[in-house]
């Protein structure tokens, strides 16, 4: 932290008298002195901090001084510095100079270290809810004595006691007021005991209410035995037992649970029996038994012999368990047992009869649908067959589905389709195809339709009164300076290539095919050019004319 000094210099001969216009001058020594900021012994206050400053003294010489820092600053003195080296060179008037340079120091950076107690079980805390947890912390760097403050508790000590389970956290100050923060987290047991007012934060493995032998479980009130649950797992209920073999089991709607009046058959007007299906919401009617022989499902006055009405959340589903069952799935008669619609364990529906959906029906099946929205057909390969139902079409004339090819994404798209044993193609794919790309194909595998360079892909002929295609002109052949090439190189290059220059090859044609504006923009080129040629051959064929008739004339 010492200063360090340099003997002055000068440019001119030190303390040399001279003349200059009748005055006289003398140079005199600079001496400089530096004087650090001081924060207990260091020069700045904290670690990594930046509050340290350098007090510049010059004696002798004449003023004005220049000051150059080696940190780039030019004033004299400076502020809000950072540890390390600076060295100064003041110049005073008559350009004599002096140096001088300083280290800046600061305290080490403060760090924490928490020692903290364990009981014998292992635990930082005696037993669950106990507050008698203790820890020793101790700090070093940055300045003694040190300060300290716990959190929760507010204690001020560095070995704060009688500490509660979890979250503990310590804030440290040094002599310089630099602070930090260090925490940890006590462990306790778990609870072994169940509270009356109820417990939390309990762990069902290893804290439940039974036994762990072969001895039953009994729940008593008023000392009498009113449920148990036997070791073998029986639940026997006192009160439900007796009368008949088998009785049946009811709640109201105040959810107490009886049993009938005997026999199974007497039970009260619309009551839901408690099957394995019961939900346990208070405000979702279940299953009802009414003496009318119905039964309601969603409903305690049931219309019919089997009446459902689903709630808000869920409707009907009828399921079953396709591996093993190979029957009918589900079938529905009329009164004169005449099966009327039916679903086969296959997933085959058969429907007997006219059908109507939105509509009475005319035929087997009418359809009116109007829809406000999307309506889909979900599904990897779900597709819609058009067209007459009979022997000789039995998959209809056409089909529509949406291509999900799996292996590549960028061939999907919507597929028109000729189904088997259909008129005229039979089976054949991709009549009409619209990939994702909104490129078209028509009779083209979709693998060509990749090209976003050509919307329309056609596997055949096209017919149009019109066709109008948007391509650049050879109007520049007439410009000045077009380079028209001469006949005889025209000829020299048909002669080695056989074609004319810029016009594809008949091998580069079938395998490229034709691109017809450009082509006819080559044509016309071409044309063009001839054109030039032959407004050249008739400018010669006047000037040869001109010539042949004066040699009549002279002759």
């Amino acid at each position: 932290m010492g200063t360090n000094y340099k003997k002055s210099k000068c440019i001119s001969f030190l303390m040399f008298l001279f003349i200059c216009f009748g005055h006289t001058l003398s140079a005199q020594n600079l001496s400089l002195q530096l004087t650090p900021s001081d924060f207990n012994g260091f020069n700045i206050s904290c670690f990594g901090s930046q509050n340290g400053a350098i007090d510049l003294t010059v004696t002798g010489g004449t003023a004005p001084f220049t000051y150059q820092w080696s940190n780039d600053i030019q004033t004299e003195d400076l502020t809000n510095l950072a540890a390390g080296y600076y060295h100064v060179i003041v110049t005073d008037a008559n350009q004599v100079s002096a140096e001088a340079e300083i280290t800046l120091t600061e305290p080490k950076p403060i760090k924490i270290y928490l020692t903290i107690y364990k009981y014998p079980n292992g635990f930082n805390i005696s037993q669950n809810g106990s507050c008698n947890g203790n820890i020793a912390a101790s700090s070093t760097g940055g300045v003694s004595p040190y300060s300290y403050h716990w959190n929760p508790g507010n204690q001020t000590t560095n070995n704060p006691a009688n500490l509660c389970a979890g979250l503990v956290s310590v804030d440290v100050m040094d002599n310089n007021g630099c602070a930090v923060k260090d925490n940890t987290i006590l462990s306790q047991p778990d609870k072994d005991s169940w509270l009356s007012s109820g417990n939390a934060n309990s762990n069902p493995q290893i804290q439940f209410i039974g036994t762990t032998d072969s001895k039953d479980l009994v729940f008593k009130t008023d000392n009498s035995e009113r449920f148990k649950i036997g070791a073998d797992g029986k639940i026997k209920i006192k009160g439900l037992g007796g009368g008949w073999s088998h009785n049946y089991l009811y709640v109201d709607e105040l959810g107490n649970l009886f049993k009938d009046g005997g026999g199974g058959n007497t039970f009260p007007w619309c009551h839901a029996p408690v099957m394995p299906w019961y939900s346990d919401d208070a405000d979702m009617e279940n299953i009802w038994l009414c003496s009318t022989r119905k039964v309601g499902i969603g409903t305690n006055s049931p219309d019919a012999t089997l009446h459902i009405k689903p709630d808000i959340y869920n409707g009907l589903l009828i399921s079953y368990d396709h591996t093993v069952f190979t029957g009918t799935a589900l079938e529905v008669k009329t009164l004169s047992n005449n099966s009327f619609f039916k679903i086969a364990a296959s997933g085959e529906t058969t429907i007997s009869g006219n059908t109507g959906i939105g509509t009475i029906p005319s035929t087997n099946l009418s359809i009116k649908l109007h829809t406000q929205g999307f309506s889909m057909l979900d599904g990897p390969e779900a597709s819609m067959l058009l067209g007459n139902d009979n022997a000789s079409t039995p998959y209809g004339e056409y089909g529509i589905e949406y291509y999900d090819h799996v292996a590549d994404a960028s061939l999907q798209g919507l597929n028109f389709w000729k189904p088997f044993m259909s008129t005229y193609l039979g089976l054949k794919n991709f009549i009409l195809y619209l990939n994702n790309h909104g490129n078209v194909g028509i009779g083209v595998d979709p693998i060509h339709l990749n090209d976003d360079n050509y919307r329309l892909s056609v596997n055949g002929g096209i017919r149009a009164l019109k066709v109008k295609v948007y391509t650049g002109w050879a109007d520049y052949v007439f410009a000045k300076n077009y380079h028209l090439k001469s006949l005889a190189e025209v000829e020299k290059f048909i002669g080695e290539n056989g074609h004319l220059e810029g016009i594809p090859t008949a091998d580069e044609i079938e395998t490229n095919g034709v691109e017809l504006g450009e082509m006819q923009r080559k044509i016309v080129e071409k044309l063009e050019e001839t054109t030039l040629y032959l407004i050249e051959l008739r400018k010669e064929y006047e000037s040869l004319r001109a010539e042949i008739e004066k040699l009549k004339r002279r002759n």
